[in-house]
Formats: structure tokens, sequence, C-alpha cells
């Protein structure tokens, strides 16, 4: 029966981009080994609060619909419809599932669909 051959397994370290460590072996003049590790810390992203603001102001755009020297500013309309969803019908804002916003500058009115079911226009 042939012998059984142990194999070697080669442990292989990972740096995490956390942090580095530097080992540094020396051998003595009295063939001592000296073995000295050296922890650097790895460099800090942005601060939280940088890159929240970036990320907010690309999440929330401004939009602008100019028509016959009038500008609707959309976040607005967006509060409108939601004021008129929780103060006029005295829902909350959180049962909105779905919004749907027509505007028509040509007829002055905004249009909306709330969950598929209520409906309604506001002026402009």
């Amino acid at each position: 029966m042939p012998a059984k051959k142990e194999s070697s397994t080669n442990s292989k370290t990972k740096v995490t981009p956390e942090a580095k460590t530097d080992v540094k072996t020396s051998i003595s003049a009295d063939k001592k080994i000296t073995t000295t590790a050296k922890k650097t810390p790895a460099k800090k992203a942005a601060p939280a609060a940088k890159r929240q603001a970036i990320k907010k102001s690309a999440k929330d755009p401004a939009v602008y619909v100019q028509f016959e020297e009038k500008e609707i500013v959309i976040k607005e309309v967006i509060e409108r419809v939601y004021h008129v969803w929780t103060k006029t019908m005295g829902n909350l804002k959180k049962d909105i599932v779905d919004l749907k916003i027509y505007i028509k500058p040509d007829e002055h009115k905004i249009y909306y669909v709330i969950n598929e079911t209520t409906t309604g226009s506001i002026d402009l």
C-alpha cells in the first residue's frame, strides 16, 4: 500500500483595508531571531455627515416648470398634495402607497391620483 503524503498548507495573511501591519525580522550577532510588528492605521474615509450631504443633494434635486412667465416648484406641488391628503381628507402621510401628479400649466391645474383610488385637482 502506498504511503500517504501529508499535504502542507501555506497560511497567507490577508491585509484588510482598515489597517496594515509591517513585520520585521532580524538576526542578531549571537544568532537570536527577533521579530517586531508595527501596525499602521488606514486612512480615514470622508466624515459621515459630508457623505450624507452629498447623497441627499443627489436624491432631492430642485425641479421647476416654467410656463408663460410662471414658475412652478415641484417640491411645493408635492407638499400641497400631501397637505390635501392629510389636512383636508384626514389621512396619514404614511398611508400613501402610490402617488401620481399631473401638472397642466395651460389649465392652471394640478391633478393627482393617490393609491389608485383617490383623485382630485388643485389650482396653481
